[in-house]
């Protein structure tokens, strides 16, 4: 069984997560957070769908607001 690596590509597309880039404003923020999800996602084996890994993830980055804006799932989406 091989293990997960960076460098192998994968689509990983977790509405959940989406929605959380749409809270952040500004380029560098979001990046950092793309950059925690799949560092935990590859080398942990972290569900980037699991509201906690979601909300840990941006609180190491710097981002507030994180849990109270995934409790509604309505938040992110397009009208």
């Amino acid at each position: 069984m091989r293990s997960k690596s960076l460098k192998e590509k994968r689509v990983v597309k977790i509405p959940t997560g989406e929605n959380l880039l749409r809270l952040i404003e500004g380029l560098d923020k979001q990046h950092a957070l793309v950059e925690e999800l799949g560092l935990g996602y590859f080398t942990q084996g972290k569900y980037i769908g699991d509201q906690k890994f979601l909300v840990e993830a941006a609180a190491k980055v710097g981002i507030e607001g994180a849990e109270e804006f995934l409790k509604n799932p309505n938040n992110g989406l397009k009208e």
